[in-house]
């Protein structure tokens, strides 16, 4: 979870476990620039590559942790009223996907998330190891799991000064 959240806002505690980097399920997930700024546009995208057409979860079923010591946390936090995320599906074709495109600041990546406008960036945002996760690919594990878990593909970057 995110350290510290502003008042009316709490942290996240992800109920999804990153299970692999780059690629799950027919899927790749890939940042555009390994290393950013604050300030810089990070690009995530994520492409179906099984060669045929395949589903993912919404849009905005993705986190961007930050590295702390041995763990990773959430950089949201959202509003303690919170209906929680859709579970509608999506269909692409081959080569097809996602892209999420956000200016790397409090106020950037807060926008980025306005499918859900309870969120808000409660971490601070400095020099160190980052990824961003896409927690809405359906993998094996999970379908052998009965579903009590969703996994996640993710998709590391650095910020530097």
């Amino acid at each position: 979870m995110a350290e510290s959240c502003r008042d009316g806002y709490q942290s996240i505690d992800p109920y999804w476990i990153v299970e692999c980097y780059g690629r799950l399920a027919g899927f790749v997930l890939e940042i555009e620039n390994g290393s950013i700024s604050v300030g810089d546009t990070l690009v995530a995208r994520l492409q179906n590559v099984s060669g045929e057409t395949n589903s993912s979860g919404n849009k905005g079923k993705f986190d961007i942790q930050y590295r702390d010591l041995n763990q990773w946390r959430t950089i949201f936090g959202r509003e303690e009223v919170f209906a929680g995320w859709s579970d509608e599906g999506v269909r692409h074709d081959p080569g097809a996907g996602f892209q999420w495109e956000l200016t790397f600041t409090q106020e950037g990546a807060s926008d980025a998330v306005r499918h859900s406008p309870t969120y808000h960036i409660c971490a601070p945002l400095t020099n160190g190891e980052y990824r961003f996760v896409y927690w809405g690919v359906t993998s094996e594990k999970e379908v052998e799991n009965n579903y009590e878990t969703n996994y996640g593909v993710a998709a590391r970057f650095s910020v530097r000064s």
